[in-house]
């Protein structure tokens, strides 16, 4: 069912998600992981900021005294279930990102939204650091459990939730 409401999200049909309907394309996608790590960043005790000019990143943690750059990427069902995840920038000349450009990148993938038996999102807090390290173009994230043959974790699963890391 999971792959179903995923190709009908890309044609901007409707879908019911509990006691509302929402339209999701591919405008609001970046949106909807931007406000859903928010949250997620601010039930951690963190406070959440926006800048005001096109940067590289997407929001501002503050904890502490500590500012972290956040750059958030949403992960997109594909038909076997796993997300894909683009670890580039979407505008210009699709560079990968850097240190200069954020210093976390956070994947969200909304397992609870595409499978009926997941309740929580998927949120990896990935170091800047590790990304560049990886020299990985794009992630591929699932719940644990549910992947394919032998691999039941995915790559990124021990920042799955490390807000603490930040």
């Amino acid at each position: 069912m999971g792959c179903q409401i995923a190709e009908a999200r890309d044609q901007g049909e409707r879908e019911e998600i509990g006691w509302r309907e929402i339209v999701i394309d591919s405008r609001r996608t970046g949106s909807v992981a931007e406000l859903a790590v928010a949250r997620k960043l601010v039930e951690n005790g963190f406070t959440v900021s926006w800048p005001l000019n096109e940067d590289a990143y997407d929001l501002i943690a503050e904890k502490d005294g500590n500012s972290r750059r956040i750059q958030v990427k949403s992960a997109t069902i594909n038909k076997g279930g796993s997300y894909r995840c683009a670890l580039r920038h979407c505008k210009g000349n699709r560079r990968s990102y850097d240190k200069s450009d954020c210093d976390f990148i956070i994947l969200y993938a909304a397992f609870s939204r595409d499978f009926e038996d997941m309740i929580h999102d998927g949120y990896y807090v990935v170091p800047i650091g590790e990304i560049v390290k990886s020299k990985a173009l794009t992630a591929i994230v699932f719940p644990a459990g549910k992947g394919k043959g032998n691999i039941m974790v995915c790559k990124w699963e021990k920042y799955k939730d490390d807000w603490k890391g930040i």
